[in-house]
């Protein structure tokens, strides 16, 4: 059987240069090496003719294609592109004149194929890295972005070509500053149906200072009220530098009852500096207004992230202003720690705060505990649980009943999520809590039921 050989080249002409070349050259040493006469130097000139030709009809046959791109009709100049490329893929002037029409009628990723085939061949065509800096813009790819731009400043470019880079500089540093920025607002509704069951007491007698007695009776109450809870809120997030993240917040929060003594209105106002190195400050600005009362808590904190570590330690001034002002000094550890991956997750947080009176000297001591399980149910559902305890013990003693308060809160909640996508979240909730105390009369449980509702854009 024959043996066929195949030549990598695309086009006959391109067969012929070389073939030309392999035979002229070494005619041309055989013939220098057998006469004194420099006549067979001829041989390159034609060697030259040759290539000159193929540039020619390079150029020739890709005319149709550069006036296209030249009158800006890029949907033609596509289309014709598409015609010559089996031919002339790999040619950096049909590759330039090609990608450039493709970025234009949005086949991004071609047109930079085959930009990035120019500069393989031709690695300071100013021209092709420019076109590349602006498809890697169109893709919101900054760093390759960057890197052109970056390779240009050593190119001699003419002034239009200086031009063009300085306003893809200016492109390419807005969109860096935006993909720094992101803005969140958040709106919701919930609506709850709350209730308090009040139980007589497990004590028998407590004493009061004045040497008399109380002994509570077995009155049973109860009150249930449904509410409505709504929530409006901002969120900005800003990357400084690479070293530090900015976030600034406002909301305002409503519960409307019909139990008139849980109404209240609330806004935050706060703004949180956090360093790389785990640094972090922040302040905030909490007015409220309930049925019984109104007034405005300060509060400025300073912290550190992942001391000890996975260990956060902050502390913070808390400043109440409104019917009687006060401030107090609060400080503490908290760590959280993640334990699954994938569709099941458990969180387990803890947290320890000692709270400083007006006087310095400590107020209360609050050690907290909560897990958290989730599981995701298809794309779409997210059913969490919550269990968590919280215990508190003041080092003062309350004037009525002569004693330190301990208080322990119990709490635990389901909730299931489900997904809409762009149209928000739906979710339900139920949740059970009881309260502790040594000193309240009663022994304070509830359950509240939930349907809310979430969009965030």
């Amino acid at each position: 059987m024959p043996t066929t050989l195949t030549l990598p080249f695309k086009r006959r002409s391109t067969y012929f240069f070389f073939t030309l070349v392999f035979l002229l050259v070494p005619m041309s040493v055989w013939a220098t090496s057998s006469s004194p006469s420099p006549l067979p130097m001829g041989s390159f000139d034609i060697a030259q003719m040759v290539i000159r030709s193929v540039e020619t009809e390079t150029q020739s046959a890709l005319q149709r294609l550069i006036d296209l791109v030249d009158q800006q009709r890029w949907d033609e100049a596509f289309t014709e592109g598409n015609r010559l490329a089996p031919d002339y893929e790999g040619e950096p002037l049909f590759d330039l004149y090609y990608g450039r029409a493709a970025l234009q009628v949005g086949e991004t990723d071609l047109g930079l194929f085959a930009l990035e085939r120019v500069n393989l061949v031709e690695p300071r065509n100013a021209e092709a890295r420019l076109l590349r800096t602006q498809g890697y813009l169109i893709n919101q790819n900054t760093a390759f972005a960057r890197r052109q731009l970056t390779l240009l400043e050593a190119y001699n470019l003419s002034a239009a070509q200086t031009e063009r880079r300085l306003r893809l500089l200016f492109e390419l540093e807005a969109l860096e500053a935006a993909q720094r920025t992101s803005n969140t607002f958040t709106l919701s509704a919930e609506a709850q149906f709350h209730t308090n069951i009040n139980t007589g007491t497990y004590y028998d007698e407590i004493d009061l200072p004045d040497g008399g007695s109380f002994e509570p009776g077995s009155e049973f109450q109860s009150e249930a009220a449904p509410a409505l809870a709504l929530q409006a809120a901002y969120q900005r997030r800003e990357q400084r530098t690479q070293q530090l993240t900015r976030t600034l917040q406002a909301g305002v929060t409503s519960r409307l009852s019909t139990f008139g003594d849980a109404n209240n209105v609330g806004g935050v106002l706060a703004g949180n500096w956090q360093y790389e190195d785990g640094r972090r400050f922040g302040g905030q600005l909490l007015p409220f207004i309930n049925a019984d009362s109104s007034g405005l808590n300060a509060v400025g904190s300073i912290g550190r992230a992942d001391i000890l570590g996975t260990l956060d330690a902050d502390a913070a001034l808390i400043l109440s202003l409104g019917d009687s002002n006060s401030y107090s000094l609060q400080g503490g550890v908290s760590d959280v720690l993640s334990f699954g991956q994938g569709a099941v997750n458990v969180l387990w947080q803890t947290a320890s705060t000692l709270a400083l009176a007006d006087d310095f000297a400590p107020s209360s001591i609050n050690v907290s505990g909560t897990l958290v399980p989730q599981f995701m149910w298809g794309e779409h559902y997210l059913v969490q649980g919550l269990f968590g305890s919280q215990v508190t013990y003041d080092f003062e003693e309350n004037a009525t009943f002569g004693t330190n308060q301990q208080a322990n809160l119990i709490n635990s909640q389901l909730m299931v999520s489900r997904a809409y996508g762009d149209m928000g979240t739906v979710s339900a909730r139920v949740r059970a809590f009881t309260n502790l105390s040594n000193q309240d009369l009663n022994d304070y449980r509830g359950l509240e039921l939930a349907v809310g509702y979430q969009h965030q854009w």
